[in-house]
This record gives structure tokens, C-alpha cells and sequence, in this order.
């Protein structure tokens, strides 16, 4: 600190002693000013009903018996944020830029290619915390079962929403088909849901197998956000 206002006294002609008294009153300012907004923007953030700092892995399965059909939403994990993706803040600068870009329409992070093969496989590997003993048995040469699933990284913002997160939604491929089906006008009305704010998944279901069709059939250069894994039984 001593070198940097000897610099700057020599540069700008001033006297040490002022500028000693200035950068303490600068630090006491910014301190001041941390802890008065630091609470204030969590107050912010929990009244919006945004809760960011973690990673929330949610499975989504359609019962098809008979004439009615459940959407059931089950979370096998909570991550921390910060244990899966990097902390730099160039980083975490893109992906707060890429959830304030979410909305109704497109509920999906998306963010620049780079970025993005570095949030999807640490999303996958998060997912495959969760299947660890079954990939050491098949190391070790017993049998599992494979079966591939998808996966996107979104933050719903829909109005009934009960919060905003960071959430990997997961469905089977007969799911995403289904989705096209009972994501359309009357048919909406014969999927029952567990709660009244699951009704929005239905939207981002079918959000994801529209995504799916462009990502086959279109050769934009844009990033996959509907990505395939592989889960072990």
C-alpha cells in the first residue's frame, strides 16, 4: 500500500497524508457499504423467490395408466453451486447474465460454447455422483443396467412458479414424446400433477422436445442444451 500512494503522490502531486487519510476513508465506505447492501440484496433475492446458489436435480416420469396421466417430479439431489461449477468470475459473470436471459418461452441457460462444455459435463458428473456404486460394480465386472435419459439446465420463470432455481431437468425420451402430445390444448387437461405449480413443467417438457427437433433438424451454430446421459441401474 506504502508503494501505491508514493506513486501516486509522486504522479498527481499530492501529499502522502492526504491521500493515506482518502484510501481509509474509501475502505471504511466500501465496508459500510458491503455490509448495508449485502443483506438487503439477499432480502431481494429471497422475496423474488430466487435461489441460486445451488443446483437442483429434478426427475420427471408420466404415469400412463388408463385415460388419465400423472406428472411426477421427484429430486434425487441438491448441489451446491459452487461444488460443481467454476468460480471465476468471468464465469459465474456469463451465467448471471444467462439466467436473467431466461424467460417463459425459453427456459434454458445458454451460454456461449465455451462456457458451455464447461457446464455440461460438470452437470453430468454431478448427476453421476448419484449412480457411483453401480459404475464401481461394473468396474468390477457385475452386471447393470443402462438406460439414456436427457438433461437441460434451466431456470423456469414461470408466474406460479413456487421459486426460481438453478434446475437440471431429466425425462426419458418417451416423456419428451409425450410432451409434444399433452402440452397442446385439451390434452393439457387430462394430465393430472401432484401440485398446481407442476403444471408449469408440462410447458418446459414440451420446451425441451421442441429443442430437441431443432437440434436435429437445423445445422445452427449453437450449442446443445437438450443433451443426452447415460444412468446406471
Amino acid at each position: 500500500m506504502e508503494h501505491i500512494i508514493k506513486f501516486l503522490s509522486d504522479l498527481f502531486h499530492l501529499d502522502s497524508a492526504v491521500l493515506e487519510v482518502l484510501f481509509t476513508l474509501c475502505g471504511l465506505v466500501a465496508s459500510v457499504a458491503i455490509v448495508v447492501a449485502g443483506p438487503i440484496y439477499a432480502a431481494l433475492l429471497y422475496k423474488g423467490k430466487r435461489f441460486l446458489d445451488h443446483i437442483t436435480y429434478s426427475v420427471n416420469m408420466l404415469d400412463t395408466g388408463g385415460e388419465s396421466r400423472q406428472l411426477r417430479i421427484r429430486t434425487p439431489a441438491i448441489v451446491p453451486r459452487n461444488d460443481l461449477l467454476p468460480s471465476n468470475p468471468l464465469f459465474k459473470w456469463k451465467l448471471g447474465r444467462a439466467i436473467y436471459r431466461c424467460t417463459e418461452e425459453d427456459p434454458f441457460i445458454r451460454l456461449d460454447a465455451k462456457a458451455m462444455n464447461v457446464m455440461i459435463p460438470a452437470i453430468v458428473n454431478g448427476l453421476s455422483m448419484q449412480f457411483g456404486d453401480r459404475i464401481l460394480q461394473e468396474a468390477v465386472g457385475q452386471e447393470v443396467r443402462r438406460e439414456k435419459l436427457w438433461l437441460a439446465v434451466t431456470c423456469e420463470k414461470y408466474g406460479n412458479i413456487k421459486s426460481q432455481k438453478i434446475r437440471v431437468i431429466i425425462a426419458s425420451q418417451d416423456v419428451l414424446d409425450e410432451a409434444a402430445t399433452f402440452a397442446a390444448g385439451e390434452e393439457q387437461t387430462r394430465v393430472q400433477v401432484e401440485e398446481t405449480y407442476h403444471k408449469d413443467r408440462l410447458t418446459t417438457l414440451y420446451s425441451m422436445k421442441r429443442e430437441q427437433f431443432r437440434q436435429n433438424g437445423t445445422k445452427v451454430d449453437k450449442p446443445d442444451v437438450v443433451v443426452p446421459v447415460e444412468v446406471c441401474f
